[in-house]
């Protein structure tokens, strides 16, 4: 049984018929697309089982992906010459894959010390994700798909 299967099991089937009976429900025509978004993440986020209940869509040969690697760790408290490189030994092109898994904290999709490698299809939403300010120093880093696969999408 893989990961996201085991999670799937802690939620109660109950729970998740409520949640999207009450989706259902709901008066789309009187919301708008970013309300309808919003609500749709609510009704499949269950984040006490660390799992997102969506379907796997589509990523096509030659799709451009990004993903943002800021420089420094944050820490506003000391001077540029004081802080620490989040990797300062790159030693591998391992590094610009999924993060080491010293840095894998729970995330939106997946738990602690889980490596998953988090992309978009537009650079500036990886600059968003990062919170990467005016004057940051932070890698961008491209790839480009070579073979067709499924993905989970995760809002911002």
């Amino acid at each position: 049984m893989d990961k996201f299967q085991e999670r799937l099991e802690q939620i109660p089937t109950e729970k998740i018929k409520s949640r999207l009976d009450k989706f259902l429900c709901l008066d789309f025509e009187s919301m708008s697309e970013a309300e309808i978004r919003a609500e749709y993440c609510k009704t499949l986020s269950f984040s006490q089982a660390g799992c997102f209940l969506i379907p796997k869509l589509l990523c096509s040969q030659k799709t451009k992906l990004y993903r943002v690697v800021n420089f420094f760790n944050k820490d506003s408290e000391k001077t540029f010459e004081e802080k620490d490189f989040f990797y300062r030994n790159i030693q591998s092109v391992s590094y610009f894959w999924e993060p080491p898994l010293e840095k894998c904290l729970t995330g939106r999709i997946n738990i602690e010390n889980e490596q998953v490698l988090y992309t978009s299809e537009n650079y500036t939403t990886c600059t968003k994700e990062c919170d990467i300010k005016r004057d940051d120093l932070f890698f961008i880093i491209v790839y480009e798909v070579i073979k067709d696969f499924e993905y989970v999408p995760v809002g911002l």
